[in-house]
């Protein structure tokens, strides 16, 4: 129940974008409160939710390239809350730290994150 319930998240705050940060706030602490305890999401749970937050990020679209995803229009607070959430996982997938990086190459706030991402990333 938990998991079906979790995995809807991302998609809402892909969904909101930067139109209700209070909601997508909400979205980001559920999920990091998900990540910390990770029982409550099995293995094959934890893998689609990392697939579902890669659109956070960014995805390639055919004919149109690259496409960023509404991490990068959150405030740092946010961005910070999302990343805690990734680092929670378990193993994190090759698609999601590529995404992460591809996002993050060309953003302008990743300095207040830096450290932060250094450590999902590695």
């Amino acid at each position: 129940m938990v998991a079906d319930w979790a995995l809807g998240l991302p998609k809402l705050m892909w969904q909101l974008r930067d139109r209700n940060l209070a909601a997508s706030t909400a979205a980001a602490e559920t999920l990091r409160l998900i990540g910390q305890h990770t029982r409550l999401l099995d293995a094959a749970a934890s893998d689609t939710l990392q697939a579902s937050l890669v659109t956070l990020f960014c995805v390639s679209v055919p004919g149109k390239g690259t496409v960023f995803g509404p991490f990068r229009q959150y405030p740092p607070a946010l961005q910070r809350t999302v990343l805690e959430a990734v680092s929670y996982c378990p193993r994190r997938s090759e698609k999601l730290s590529l995404a992460i990086r591809a996002c993050l190459s060309e953003a302008t706030s990743v300095s207040s994150i830096g450290a932060l991402v250094e450590e999902i990333l590695v």
